[in-house]
């Protein structure tokens, strides 16, 4: 099984990025069981999880890029 998981959250510092973390939207690929199990984990700890088109990955990276840093 292989899946990536992308939060939309910018990661300054590893304390203030755990303890924030709460509500974060998270961007998941890859094989169906995988995004599965990383949806239940994402949940788990208070996130949001969503699919992301794989054909459109480039372009949710770079969004996530200017939502986070700007």
């Amino acid at each position: 099984m292989v899946a990536s998981l992308h939060p939309v959250k910018s990661f300054a510092a590893a304390e203030l990025a755990v303890s924030s973390f709460k509500d974060t939207y998270c961007g998941l690929e890859g094989d169906e069981t995988a995004v599965l199990i990383l949806k239940e984990l994402v949940k788990t700890i208070d996130g949001h999880p969503f699919e992301i088109d794989p054909q459109q990955k480039l372009i949710y990276h770079a969004a996530s890029v200017f939502a986070c840093n700007y």
